[in-house]
């Protein structure tokens, strides 16, 4: 992972405090993984990821990121999570 990803990742994390932010599937499930994007507006395309502003981030556990990607499959998400 690029050192600046690395940065990104950590940023969200302290602010979520380890827990979901979505909680769209989970009542504050400890995250495990890397924050979902809501969305690629004004990305900057590099290394092996898409880097955004933090508000465009979400920290989320598995179940909520599995979910926000169902949504989006299934064009169910708002337009703001359809990223």
């Amino acid at each position: 992972m690029h050192p600046e990803v690395r940065k990104m990742v950590r940023r969200i994390h302290k602010r979520s405090r380890g827990m979901c932010e979505a909680q769209i599937r989970c009542g504050g499930n400890p995250v495990d993984g890397d924050p979902h994007h809501l969305s690629y507006n004004d990305a900057f395309v590099g290394w092996q990821r898409l880097i955004v502003d933090d508000d465009q981030l979400v920290d989320c556990c598995r179940p909520c990121h599995l979910e926000f990607e169902r949504r989006k499959r299934e064009g169910d998400a708002p337009e703001e999570m359809a990223a």
